[in-house]
């Protein structure tokens, strides 16, 4: 469930985010999370991963954050 605050952080620039707070991409949150997982199972871990939540409604969704979310949850789906 990692990544829904580096998406909604990327689209603002309003407090609490933190500065710089670029933009990610679904291809960079997918390449950080098989990074987490290839680390957890080089120590001897186990991982359960989860679907990112839906956060329209929150100060800081957009369409743009949305689309990548939907991308990523379709990869955690399908793997």
């Amino acid at each position: 469930m990692e990544g829904i605050n580096d998406i909604g952080f990327g689209e603002n620039d309003f407090p609490p985010c933190t500065v710089p707070n670029p933009q990610v991409s679904a291809d960079e949150l997918i390449a950080g999370h098989r990074s987490l997982i290839k680390e957890a199972h080089a120590h001897g871990l186990k991982i359960v991963g989860g679907m990112m939540t839906p956060f329209q409604g929150s100060g800081f969704y957009t369409e743009r954050g949305e689309k990548v979310r939907a991308a990523v949850n379709e990869v955690i789906a399908a793997e």
